[in-house]
């Protein structure tokens, strides 16, 4: 972008942010005509400045559609122009680009700001934090939701993501329905038979959700951050869902320091609030067995606090192996709610989750009891023993599977642990899903298919 061109559209959106209801139409179309003028002659991106003006104008009261419908207008009318020379820049420029003083301008150690650099608390027109999932999950802001493997954050996550798609109310929450694009950026999970699958189940407007595909290189931060915000203003996304979180970090950036993981979460911290745009990172929970719920959060100290939210997922200790417990290990400008008991449903080995109730349990607690608690590993070796028995005369129903083996006394979690550790491969066919060993041919195919 003109480097004229963004220090005035920085000037402009601080101020149409408080322009005066009654004025807010006018001066949102003005501007936008303006610079979108000036994105149309090559001079900025048209995505940024939409971004940027439709952040000042939520931020001063307008909703979604009178937005949309004054970008739309204004691009209409906009004709390319050219901006102004670059010494006569506006009056407000980023911190970064004031010059440090020199012995004659101020005394050692002090910073020569200029006027109106600094936003005057009096000028604030103050609002309440928005919530995609009230007391959860807050609009414009990062969430990270974590817990050990296998325990069902993914499943939690499109889960969500579903009734964002279609505007669908969020059980056990009491804030007013959002609907919009959900973008899901993940390395840990296949879109064909398990993303997807997993949202159909869910019951998500499909042509409402947006998957990064991996013949894609996924932006790293912060230098892929107008990448992401492309996509998210093209689709207009109110949820990205990353898989890790840490994916998003440059290969250059250690996941572990938090001077590099802040600036990275620096600017994912804008993109969330420049898009309206919630994001849901998944987190891990490190193998000590020290400290609580806030400091088993693998990784550096900087995600959680860089996080307004942070969710732990748990197996659900007087549950059974199905079900699980979401409670809030931080919150910021609200109250914790309480947390929630989920169950898990497999149905023809497409995982989903039922709303089941609050309950009293505690996310310190929670991590503690998981500290000691895990697979039995006699009872692993057994279900793989069985497993391996069970595909040996060739590919066999999934539906099947889960019967023979709870008849077996193996349980559908120690079972599906099993399966991932024998690297068992899983497909549909004939509308039914498929387990077999990597080199065995297709159900259908088989002999001994029925």
């Amino acid at each position: 972008m003109n480097k004229w061109v963004d220090s005035g559209l920085e000037a402009e959106c601080a101020e149409l942010a408080h322009t005066p209801e009654g004025q807010r139409n006018a001066a949102g179309f003005k501007v936008a005509v303006r610079f979108l003028g000036f994105a149309k002659a090559g001079h900025a991106d048209h995505i940024e400045v939409g971004a940027a003006i439709r952040s000042s104008l939520t931020t001063a009261g307008l909703d979604d559609s009178e937005i949309r419908a004054i970008l739309e207008s204004a691009y209409s009318r906009a004709e390319p122009a050219d901006p102004p020379k670059l010494d006569h820049a506006p009056r407000l420029r980023a911190v970064a680009d004031i010059p440090h003083p020199t012995d004659d301008d101020a005394p050692a150690g002090t910073l020569a700001l200029p006027s109106g650099c600094l936003l005057c608390a009096a000028n604030v027109t103050t609002r309440k934090v928005r919530w995609l999932w009230e007391g959860r999950i807050p609009r414009g802001k990062i969430t990270v939701l974590a817990g050990l493997p296998g325990v069902g954050k993914t499943t939690i996550a499109l889960t969500v993501g579903s009734m964002v798609s279609n505007g669908a109310e969020i059980p056990l929450s009491k804030n007013y329905p959002v609907v919009g694009g959900v973008c899901i950026v993940s390395t840990e999970d296949d879109a064909d038979d398990t993303i997807v699958p997993r949202l159909a189940a869910a019951g998500a407007n499909l042509s409402k959700c947006w998957i990064w595909p991996d013949s894609i290189p996924i932006p790293s931060l912060p230098d892929g951050t107008a990448i992401l915000a492309d996509q998210l203003a093209r689709h207009d996304c109110r949820l990205l869902i990353i898989d890790p979180l840490s994916v998003i970090l440059s290969g250059t950036v250690d996941a572990h320091k938090d001077a590099d993981v802040r600036r990275c979460l620096g600017a994912l911290r804008k993109l969330a609030r420049q898009c309206d745009c919630a994001i849901l990172g998944i987190g891990h929970l490190n193998k000590s067995n020290h400290g609580g719920a806030l400091h088993r959060i693998g990784g550096s100290g900087a995600w959680v606090a860089a996080a307004r939210s942070v969710l732990v997922v748990s197996a659900d200790p007087e549950g059974d192996d199905d079900s699980m417990v979401v409670a809030v290990a931080k919150v910021s400008s609200a109250r914790k709610p309480p947390a929630i008991r989920l169950q898990r449903v497999d149905q023809d080995d497409i995982v989903s989750i039922e709303w089941v109730e609050e309950c009293d349990m505690q996310a310190d607690d929670m991590v503690a009891q998981q500290s000691n608690k895990g697979p039995d590993p006699e009872a692993r070796t057994e279900a793989e023993l069985w497993l391996a028995d069970f595909l040996a005369p060739g590919p066999q129903w999934a539906s099947d599977g889960y019967t023979e083996a709870e008849s077996a006394g193996i349980s559908k979690r120690t079972l599906q642990r099993a399966r991932t550790t024998l690297g068992v491969k899983v497909q549909k066919e004939s509308g039914r899903w498929v387990w077999s060993n990597r080199n065995s041919k297709s159900k259908d195919a088989s002999k001994d298919a029925t």
